[in-house]
């Protein structure tokens, strides 16, 4: 399932980036990797997606996070 379908609260693991390199390179710079867990802090559903990733807090618009697929 995409990202974006997480709800506030849930984590997914990273199991694929979809889309070009230069998509999947950015989210590779931001620790976004298969096997690394993503805990959804916020997901309005019409803004962007607050997410935490290895500690960090990271904020991705809804077209990029649609490239992450979790399980």
């Amino acid at each position: 399932m995409s990202l974006t379908m997480l709800e506030n609260g849930r984590c997914g693991v990273v199991v694929r980036i979809n889309g070009g390199h230069s998509r999947r390179d950015r989210l590779l710079q931001l620790g976004i990797v298969p096997g690394v867990p993503v805990y959804v802090i916020k997901n309005g559903r019409s803004g962007p997606l607050v997410l935490d990733v290895l500690g960090s807090r990271i904020v991705l618009g809804n077209g990029i996070a649609s490239a992450v697929e979790v399980s």
